[in-house]
């Protein structure tokens, strides 16, 4: 349930965050720590997490600022979201998920299987879960339609977190198998292991689990900024 926020009107709520307005337009963009997996809410929050991800993100639009506008617009947030939320101009969002691969895993590795490509990219034979590809591939979820003029286009939403990223160590990374990982991979391993059958509502994270996946996340903060969260 989203919190009454002083000056802001509440707009709708997605899996993770929740969006607000003013009387100026300005949209307030809050990180809960709510997590999803397998396209559910899980009934058991990440403490932190909502933190982390609008401090990454905030990171991201910093590095890419000379590639890149983006929507921000202020980080002076109110009290009851300070850190975890941000002020931004709104933006007409493009249904684009961005992806960007480098290594052969997730959804990739099972298409590679059948068919040895990835998004119609034809790959070499041989890889293996978690092989480097010979080169970087972008495929995105969707694609534009034809005859469709370039536009200049804001970067917005979040940028590069755990919860839409994968992050590898590149000590501990060997083709062939799962990789340990610092993101939400973890979750994921831990529900297809529980029996859940993806269809009912998801079963609560026992607290160990919730506690490696808080620990995953900062780390790949620290490890991608030099910073503490």
């Amino acid at each position: 349930m989203s919190a009454v926020i002083e000056g802001w009107n509440h707009l709708r709520s997605g899996k993770v965050r929740d969006l607000y307005t003013n009387t100026n337009g300005e949209l307030l963009i809050v990180a809960s720590d709510r997590i999803s997996a397998f396209d559910f809410i899980l009934p058991t929050p990440i403490p932190g997490k909502g933190k982390l991800l609008t401090q990454l993100s905030l990171f991201w639009f910093e590095m890419f600022s000379d590639l890149v506008p983006n929507h921000l617009i202020s980080t002076d947030v109110p009290r009851e979201v300070k850190d975890r939320a941000v002020i931004v101009k709104p933006l007409e969002m493009f249904p684009i998920e961005c992806v960007a691969r480098g290594y052969l895993t997730g959804s990739g590795w099972v298409e590679y299987q059948k068919t040895q490509s990835v998004t119609g990219i034809e790959l070499p034979a041989g890889l293996l879960d978690g092989s480097k590809l010979p080169e970087n591939i972008f495929t995105p979820a969707t694609k534009a339609e034809m005859g469709d003029h370039d536009e200049n286009i804001c970067l917005g939403d979040e940028a590069l977190t755990p919860d839409s990223s994968r992050f590898w160590s590149a000590d501990t990374w060997k083709p062939g198998g799962a990789q340990p990982s610092f993101d939400k991979q973890y979750v994921r391993d831990w529900l297809l292991a529980s029996g859940w059958d993806r269809k009912s509502p998801p079963p609560e994270l026992p607290t160990e689990v919730v506690e490696k996946t808080r620990e995953r996340y900062e780390a790949a903060f620290t490890l991608l900024t030099g910073r503490n969260i």
